[in-house]
């Protein structure tokens, strides 16, 4: 595909037809819901969509976020303000990146549904609490 002053830019067929068929989650609203389940949700379905582009690259960069998620989780569940830092700061640099990707180089495409990755958030996220509380019963000794 070789552009000059004499041809008309031309269109990258190829791209379009391997990324026609792809589904994928929306990420802006997967980062909407990071904000009630924590980033490690929107990183785990960013990078979803990242192995379903077929960007292995990009989807290893996600496995990373998904651990700094992970520890940043349980960081912030002792130092104020931690979590909303994070959570900005994944936004900016990972989640927003895909929203760009896929505005310049898809368009449209296949969204995936939400009821199953929101169904799995909200089971984690009620049997983390319930877990935390049964340590923090144990470790004050009110059983």
């Amino acid at each position: 595909m070789e552009s000059t002053v004499y041809n008309p830019p031309e269109a990258d067929l190829q791209l379009e037809s391997r990324h026609q068929d792809v589904s994928l989650w929306n990420p802006d609203a997967a980062g909407a819901w990071s904000i009630l389940f924590s980033p490690i949700f929107g990183s785990i379905l960013v990078r979803s969509n990242w192995r379903e582009l077929g960007d292995e690259d990009k989807a290893r960069t996600g496995t990373i976020w998904i651990w700094v998620s992970v520890l940043m989780f349980f960081l912030s569940a002792v130092i104020p303000l931690l979590g909303l830092v994070y959570l900005i700061t994944w936004y900016y640099a990972y989640q927003r990146k895909q929203t760009s990707y896929l505005k310049q180089n898809l368009g449209t495409y296949n969204k995936n549904g939400w009821l199953k990755p929101l169904a799995i958030a909200m089971v984690s996220y009620i049997a983390v609490f319930i877990v935390a509380v049964f340590v923090i019963t144990l470790l004050t000794g009110n059983v």
